[in-house]
């Protein structure tokens, strides 16, 4: 109690002050006067910086764990003259009835002497390249030593790992089995084994150990020192490395002297290749052999290789030119490392005869570079991918038309491109059968599919099972078999209609003929005049049809000299054209104004506009006074021709359409003006519908086109 090197301190939790007895003014050096009136302020006169958070978050969480068991902490100490000094601390917290902390207690030692000793203990270890483990209960334990900083001890690194992790596979079992003697044995004993670090590169040490035991003689576990030998290894290593270049090498090897770059010794493979002997080689310099690196560019890649630790037991890469004894050169690749030759700093230099080599890579790239532009210049899309569905490769469509760049699609799996119970089922396919012709949907980067025909095969690269898949997008083959089944269906319609349609003036005909020939036979003038006109009227139909057949027939033809214009304009070309029906009818037109600007064959879209106006004149209500309005109506983006007509049963919306379908017979006309309509709104990628009744209480022919633009006037 009366030791000169320890002293107590007394401190008042919720006051924050303190009380210290004489024994710690003695070994602090203070004086009572000198010291600050509150803990906190003390504490942070007398501990280090460094140690400050770490001993206030320790008594902290002392406070707050409601435990009064002692704890300790080892932390530097100011004295009164200003050194540091280490101090081992044992504190325990006092608490009131309800659990709240209220006095610390704190006894506090000068261990100063201990670290000290503590430090020079591994500063020797340092020293003699040893560091500390302890092997307990199948788990190692190391650190590296360190000494101090200005005298002060830094607390050790320590980590653990489990030696089934740690030490070399190879060598587990033998270490195993020294460990087990020795515990039997309870004999010190060294060994030389690999063991993984933290960084798991695999290290030699050689291990000196000493089983513990406790006061009864049992064992606890082996504590000792360890000595990395990875240098010498690699040392030995190298040397074997070396005997084994310089007596069998099938490549160059060339010795330098590293203070003159003076050759000390080339082996057979040298010789064979420059043509010089052995003896012409060691009267040159290293500068003389390369011919195209001078003096101080050898000078200084050696002197770099001695000066960078980290390359200096490295082979590190050079290529250069040899040169052979007839004048030419040698190219070669060349790795150079530093070593030690006959007791010289020297440079070893394995330089391989690459000439061969580079004319053959150089053909090698040129037919890559050729196949690569061929592959990139497909129209088609083509990707390689492997088992497991992930792409090798691809060509510049393949990417382009999926919205990706070649580098991104590289790496990504299959299903990026293709929903994935179609991936699964080409590999599957491929697996199976070697080969797949299919269709099925890809998907591009937007989001949006596309139906494609895949032709896939599977194919070995250097051993590698590769799958390749060529696409090709049948989104327009498609359409373009869909129209021609269309086509075909309406020329099938078209031919029945004409034949029908046909029928009837030519029957007429024939009928009449034969009447006629009966009228003059029988001298009846009147008569066969009637006849006459009848056959004249049927031969006037005919031909009516005939002009409106060949009409209708070119309309089936994609539109050709696309212009824009306002479709105000296109309107009023329409309505001259039908000035005269709309004079006989006396028929009110309403044009909208604001309707947009749009593109096609102005001549055909002026067509729909006369044959829409004249079939509404033709079909007006007979009590009505003729009423038409032409517009836009931009919430269904449709332009409109709408009627104060006796309007249209839905249950002739479609038939209207139809060829020579004409619903009042008793009206003139041939019945193909709607038929005409139609097609040329569809050829101009549109659609026709009609709505009956229509807001002026007839009907309203509304249709769309494939690009309506910007409004007119």
């Amino acid at each position: 109690m009366k030791s000169i090197d320890q002293g107590y301190i007394q401190s008042d939790l919720i006051s924050d002050t303190y009380k210290v007895d004489d024994n710690w003014l003695n070994f602090s050096g203070y004086r009572r006067s000198e010291l600050p009136l509150s803990l906190s302020e003390l504490t942070k006169k007398i501990l280090h910086p460094e140690d400050f958070e770490r001993i206030t978050t320790s008594i902290k969480k002392a406070n707050d764990s409601n435990s009064t068991d002692n704890f300790s902490n080892d932390f530097r100490f100011r004295h009164a003259n200003g050194h540091w000094m280490w101090v081992r601390s044992s504190i325990q917290v006092i608490r009131d009835s309800s659990g709240k902390p209220t006095t610390l207690l704190a006894k506090q030692v000068d261990i100063s002497e201990h670290k000290t000793t503590e430090q020079i203990l591994r500063t020797s270890q340092v020293l003699a390249g040893l560091r500390e483990c302890i092997f307990e209960d199948d788990v190692i334990s190391l650190t590296t030593v360190k000494p101090g900083k200005v005298g002060v001890m830094l607390p050790d690194e320590w980590y653990q790992v489990a030696i089934i992790d740690s030490i070399h596979p190879d060598d587990l079992q033998r270490v195993l089995e020294t460990f087990h003697q020795a515990e039997l044995s309870n004999q010190s004993f060294e060994i030389e084994f690999r063991i993984f670090s933290r960084d798991h590169t695999a290290l030699h040490i050689l291990l000196f150990a000493q089983p513990e035991t406790d006061d009864k003689g049992k064992f606890i576990r082996i504590r000792g020192v360890f000595r990395d030998i990875t240098e010498k290894k690699l040392s030995e290593s190298r040397q074997d490395t070396y005997r084994i270049l310089i007596e069998g090498s099938r490549t160059g090897l060339i010795i330098s002297r590293a203070s003159d770059l003076a050759v000390l010794h080339v082996n057979q493979k040298y010789c064979d290749d420059t043509g010089f002997s052995l003896e012409e080689a060691l009267t040159l310099s290293t500068e003389d052999l390369l011919t195209d690196w001078d003096y101080e560019q050898i000078k200084n890649l050696f002197s770099g290789l001695l000066n960078d630790p980290e390359r200096r037991n490295k082979w590190t890469y050079q290529s250069g030119n040899l040169c052979h004894k007839n004048g030419s050169s040698i190219t070669v690749d060349g790795w150079t490392q530093a070593t030690e030759w006959e007791g010289e700093i020297a440079f070893a230099t394995v330089a391989l005869d690459v000439s061969e080599q580079k004319k053959t890579q150089q053909a090698l790239s040129d037919s890559e570079e050729k196949y690569r532009q061929l592959f990139d210049a497909l129209p088609d899309s083509v990707v390689l991918f492997d088992e497991d569905s992930t792409i090798i490769d691809c060509n510049q469509e393949m990417a382009r038309s999926h919205g990706w760049s070649r580098e991104e699609l590289i790496g990504k799996p299959l299903a990026l491109i293709s929903p994935a119970p179609a991936e699964l089922n080409i590999i599957e396919t491929l697996k199976q059968h070697g080969e797949l012709v299919a269709q099925g949907i890809e998907r591009h980067r937007d989001g949006t599919e596309n139906m494609v025909e895949s032709h896939a095969k599977v194919i070995s690269i250097r051993d590698q099972i590769i799958m390749v898949a060529v696409l090709r997008d049948i989104a327009e083959r498609n359409r373009f078999i869909e129209e021609i089944q269309r086509q075909k269906a309406e020329m099938e319609e078209f031919t029945y209609t004409v034949s029908h349609d046909l029928k009837s003036p030519l029957t007429t005909i024939s009928g009449f003929s034969e009447v006629l020939a009966e009228s003059l036979e029988d001298n009846d003038i009147e008569a066969a005049k009637a006849d006459l006109q009848r056959i004249s009227r049927a031969a006037s139909k005919m031909q009516d049809l005939l002009g409106e057949l060949l009409e209708y027939s070119r309309l089936g033809v994609k539109p050709n000299n696309i212009e824009s214009a306002p479709m105000v304009e296109i309107i009023d070309d329409a309505l001259d054209r039908v000035a005269g029906q709309i004079l006989e009818s006396s028929a009110i037109i309403t044009v909208q104004p604001d309707q947009p600007t749009v593109e096609g064959n102005l001549t055909r879209l002026v067509q729909v506009y006369q044959n829409l106006i004249d079939n509404a004149i033709k079909f007006h209500h007979r009590e009505r006074h003729v009423e038409i309005e032409l517009g836009w109506n931009s919430e269904q983006a449709c332009f409109f021709v709408d009627d104060n007509g006796p309007g249209i049963e839905s249950q002739f919306k479609e038939k209207i359409f139809g060829l020579f379908d004409q619903l009042d017979q008793d009206r003139s006309g041939t019945g193909i003006g709607l038929a005409a309509a139609k097609k040329i709104i569809e050829t101009h990628g549109g659609t026709i519908w009609m709505e009956s009744p229509s807001p002026l209480g007839g009907t309203r022919f509304n249709f769309t086109l494939q690009r309506p633009s910007k409004r007119g006037r």
